[in-house]
């Protein structure tokens, strides 16, 4: 599977879990694709991307 600019080895193994799991957290270091390994994910398997690292996302986590 092929998912953004780079075929990530992880790809199967997320898309994997998404079989069995409503939610899948993707950790990483900074600047390694998480949010475009997420995004593509999302556009080919359909549901929802939410970016924790968006200040108004991370503020209702806080609630």
């Amino acid at each position: 599977m092929s998912v953004g600019h780079v075929d990530r080895r992880i790809s199967a193994s997320v898309a994997s879990a998404l079989e069995w799991s409503p939610v899948v957290a993707i950790t990483g270091a900074r600047t390694a694709g998480r949010s475009t390994l997420a995004r593509g994910l999302t556009e080919l398997h359909g549901g929802s991307f939410v970016d924790l690292d968006a200040p108004e996302v991370r503020a209702l986590t806080l609630q």
